[in-house]
């Protein structure tokens, strides 16, 4: 099946068949993606989305922040009850699909368009200044027995927990972090409270937060998950990550 801005519609599988022997064989994933279509699963052929589709739906829930995903699935389903078609779409699945055309649109951006989504046009090449903070409400509950993941987008963002813990240990190996859950020293002397030294750990939660870095113009340049509270470790990881994109002046 495949959804498009019309709703869903049941199709037959497509097969591509020779004119010289006459053999038949059955499209491929790759064949599908080829031709503008995103599957749910990229081992079935049996639910996609049409590109175009999907493109909508990007631009849409980040135009438009707090958009539900159901209900743009239900407005679907309803033009297609009106033309008397099935109107069940699988939501999990969807979801899959539109993300493997995000990662999709990503590729193409970096590897034949060669953009560098980190960089703002505005600072460049001279970048005078960046703004960390960090927000609780990006939080991830600890589950027992949960699967490691691998990201998509490696480290293009998010810097990687492994090499938080490299900065970690060299840090502590000039200045070993306080023993107590809630330190009351400041680094750097800072009487911000996003500064302390050592922060506050909360029970059942695997990632409490998000420390997002930007340029001055609001283009995101880093961001680090927090296990913890917020400390200083996480704004000069930030700054770190930041002054690796080679500018040439930092603050």
């Amino acid at each position: 099946l495949i959804i498009f801005f019309t709703g869903r519609f049941d199709l037959y599988e497509a097969v591509f068949k020779c004119k010289s022997c006459d053999s038949i064989y059955p499209a491929a994933i790759e064949d599908y993606i080829a031709s503008g279509y995103f599957p749910g699963n990229p081992k079935r052929t049996n639910f996609f989305i049409s590109s175009d589709l999907s493109e909508f739906w990007f631009h849409l829930k980040y135009l438009t922040p707090g958009t539900s995903e159901q209900k743009f699935l239900e407005t679907l389903s309803a033009k297609s009850l009106k033309a008397e078609r099935n109107a069940t779409i699988n939501t999990p699945l969807f979801n899959k699909a539109a993300k493997a055309y995000e990662y999709t649109s990503h590729l193409v951006d970096i590897k034949i368009y060669k953009m560098d989504k980190r960089r703002c046009r505005s600072c460049t090449p001279f970048q005078l200044s960046c703004h960390p903070d960090g927000d609780h409400k990006l939080i991830k509950r600890r589950r027992l027995n949960e699967r490691v993941k691998r990201s998509w987008y490696g480290d293009a963002i998010i810097m990687r927990d492994e090499d938080f813990d490299v900065l970690n240990k060299e840090i502590n190996s000039y200045k070993p972090q306080g023993k107590n859950t809630i330190g009351a020293q400041k680094c750097g002397n800072s009487q911000f409270e996003a500064a302390r030294e050592v922060s506050k750990r909360y029970k059942g939660l695997e990632v409490t937060g998000n420390v997002m870095t930007s340029c001055g113009h609001g283009v995101i340049q880093c961001s680090i998950d927090m296990h913890e509270g917020e400390t200083f470790r996480h704004t000069f990881a930030s700054h770190i990550k930041v002054h690796s994109l080679k500018n040439k002046k930092q603050l």
